[in-house]
């Protein structure tokens, strides 16, 4: 079955393979030394996931060994995929799950990771549909939904810059 259906199975499966968040950034930081770039020294990853948008996936930048000006880098969709394990490990009755991750990690297997519920604004606005698919997958209760979300969902203004 292809589709958005598959799509929608994917999400609310649970999470085969991994027994506890640790195991799914150990396995992140062990496929980023796979397919990062040739002599990378620091990587800065960002991935934003609302409803079934990811936004185009995992992106971010890669800083070479002795350069001083980082270059944009995709990694392999797979990486994208174990962030949505993460976001789904991680998501809490009532409070639903992140919405977006910053994920930093310098060679070979230093990394802090910074972990966005939606008490900020994301790097790119989503539309209500989204907010609404992720409050059907995830569901938050009223107090749990931020201003600028239920913004989106009204039809107003979600606030400046976006």
């Amino acid at each position: 079955m292809t589709g958005p259906d598959k799509a929608i199975d994917r999400i609310i499966t649970p999470v085969s393979g991994f027994v506890s968040e640790s195991d799914v950034l150990d396995r992140i930081v062990a496929r980023l030394l796979v397919v990062g770039p040739f002599c990378w020294e620091h990587l800065i990853l960002h991935y934003q996931r609302v409803g079934e948008n990811d936004f185009g996936g995992c992106s971010g930048f890669a800083y070479l060994v002795n350069a001083d000006v980082p270059y944009p880098w995709v990694p392999s969709t797979d990486v994208s995929e174990l962030f949505e394990y993460l976001r789904q490990m991680m998501a809490r009755p009532e409070r639903g799950t992140w919405l977006e991750v910053k994920f930093t990690m310098s060679f070979a297997d230093e990394y802090s990771i910074e972990y966005n519920r939606g008490a900020q604004e994301l790097q790119l606005a989503p539309d209500a549909n989204d907010i609404r698919r992720e409050l059907e997958l995830f569901p938050r209760t009223q107090k749990h939904i931020p201003g600028w979300m239920q913004a989106i969902l009204e039809g107003g203004d979600p606030g400046p810059g976006k």
